[in-house]
């Protein structure tokens, strides 16, 4: 019996152990995801800036290439859809 208990106390403590491993692990990979998420989050916010600093230099070119963007995939979705 004494035997049995020790093997008892042994195991809960490898259980506690591996627990604590395991709660460690999710911990670090939740900070890398926040991480990541905060370096997409700047470099998408940085590029926004960029595209408003251009629009603002140049109104007419950025109308112009948005009218043609839109009108190429208007044609690509008419092709598309043409060809069903």
């Amino acid at each position: 019996m004494a035997h049995t208990q020790e093997v008892e106390r042994q195991a809960e403590g490898i259980i506690g152990e591996m627990k604590e491993h395991a709660v460690q692990g999710a911990q670090q990979a939740a900070e890398k995801v926040r991480e990541g998420y905060e370096r997409i989050a700047n470099r998408a916010g940085e590029s926004y800036d960029q595209a408003r600093q251009l629009v603002r230099a140049r109104p007419a070119q950025s109308v112009t290439a948005a009218l043609a963007c839109g009108m190429l995939i208007g044609f690509v979705l008419g092709l598309t859809l043409a060809s069903r």
